[in-house]
């Protein structure tokens, strides 16, 4: 299985879980229920107790929790959940918040003020939890390369040693580590399909006339 598939597997069962609680939570505002109609449960329940409450927290905690896994998880992890961070950045999280307005109407005479989080803020927390991810991702991988080149070079008598004429196993396996970089991340954040005709090189072909999708580009902040 994928990595991408990891990804889209795992935002199913999140979006999929909380949106089999709404189905659950619409019960109390089905006009069949009489005590539906009482301002508490157009108002304030809809905003404050399910949208807010509900959703909205359920969301911050998914982001910060992927934001801060522990040390030692696995690299893929890493992309897995700063892909997952960038899709509740570009569409799940409006796509949440449209859908429990859809599902929860609130009566606008009934309303509380204003409460946090807001989509805006959500949106700026995923993008910062991306970055983070990512920038995590790059030093535990740079640490795994450069080790391996240190250790390439640390165990040989360089002094008596012959003058090198073929590559050496080690910066072979070096390419062919960064190779494998390139088609996780190329595969997993939709810029392409990665070509490798042997270990010393790779090329990727980028789909929409050799340019990745900006919709899916990712710029730190």
């Amino acid at each position: 299985e994928s990595l991408a598939e990891i990804t889209s597997t795992l935002k199913a069962s999140l979006v999929g879980k909380l949106k089999l609680v709404l189905v659950n939570v619409k019960e109390f505002v089905n006009p069949d229920v009489r005590f539906s109609t009482k301002p508490y449960f157009r108002g304030p329940f809809c905003v404050h107790d399910v949208r807010q409450s509900l959703v909205m927290r359920y969301l911050e905690q998914v982001i910060n929790t992927v934001a801060s896994l522990p040390d030692g998880v696995p690299p893929s992890l890493l992309l897995v959940t700063a892909r997952l961070s960038l899709d509740f950045q570009t569409t799940t999280i409006s796509f949440l918040a449209q859908l429990v307005s859809d599902m929860f109407p609130a009566d606008k005479t009934a309303l509380p003020e204003q409460l946090s989080p807001t989509v805006q803020e959500l949106t700026t927390l995923a993008h910062d939890s991306v970055s983070k991810i990512l920038t995590r991702y790059v030093h535990v991988k740079g640490v795994s390369v450069s080790q391996m080149i240190h250790t390439s070079v640390k165990t040989r008598d360089w002094l008596s040693a012959v003058e090198p004429r073929n590559v050496r196993a080690a910066m072979k396996r070096v390419v062919e580590e960064l190779t494998e970089l390139d088609t996780q991340i190329g595969g997993l954040f939709e810029e392409g399909i990665v070509k490798t005709t042997n270990s010393d090189s790779s090329r990727r072909a980028l789909s929409h006339g050799g340019r990745a999708s900006s919709k899916y580009k990712y710029t730190p902040s």
